[in-house]
């Protein structure tokens, strides 16, 4: 587990298997390609805030029915453990009190984007399952940026506090395939569109402590 601290928040870096990934990936495609009743059902984009054209939930018990629950609350622990010992305050949580909800998975295409947003829960994660190279060369071969100062095509951007000398309030991501990254679900953050004709997908769920 990397742990990152650009700001006041903690950011966790992490990855989860080859069977996590497909699985649900598999999901998601599965939803996506089912019957048009079927997939409205499953249609998210009224409880989030991405501009995109795609986004659906999850079966709340998806995880535990694949057995892939445990994988994700091993991370959640192992985040909480690190952020305990860098603020030297125990915030961890029993895995008995740890519910996995609100998972979704979005298809992200050309021209699309998540504004700047936060979640429920006490931690959230991100989940990258398709992550197509093009979308990181837009920011060293695109016309448009080669002289920017703060190339961002796709990535995904945390804010915290305000913008003052001899500090930062940005912390940029630039996603690969697998990773997987935790953080306060009240932490805004958000993803910047790109211009390649592909898709990237990635999955995001919340974390809540079920005695709260």
């Amino acid at each position: 587990m990397e742990l990152f601290s650009p700001f006041g928040p903690f950011i966790g870096k992490t990855t989860v298997s080859e069977l996590f990934l497909n699985a649900v990936a598999e999901r998601g495609d599965d939803i996506r390609d089912s019957l048009p009743y079927i997939r409205e059902s499953h249609d998210y984009r009224s409880q989030l805030a991405g501009n995109i054209a795609e986004e659906y939930t999850f079966e709340e018990t998806f995880l535990e029915s694949k057995g892939l629950d445990t994988e994700i609350k091993v991370a959640v622990t192992q985040y909480l453990a690190s952020v305990s010992r860098a603020i030297q305050r125990d915030v961890v949580i029993p895995f008995e009190y740890m519910k996995l909800s609100e998972m979704w998975i979005n298809y992200m295409k050309k021209g699309e984007w998540n504004p700047r947003h936060n979640h429920a829960g006490q931690v959230s994660l991100v989940i990258f399952l398709k992550v197509p190279e093009e979308i990181a060369a837009e920011n060293t071969t695109e016309e448009s940026v080669k002289k920017s100062n703060s190339p961002t095509s796709g990535k995904l951007q945390f804010s915290y506090g305000e913008h003052m000398k001899l500090s930062s309030s940005t912390f940029n991501v630039t996603p690969k395939e697998g990773d997987v990254y935790l953080f306060p679900s009240a932490l805004y953050h958000q993803v910047y569109p790109f211009i390649s004709n592909t898709e990237r997908v990635s999955v995001s769920l919340n974390i809540h402590r079920s005695e709260d």
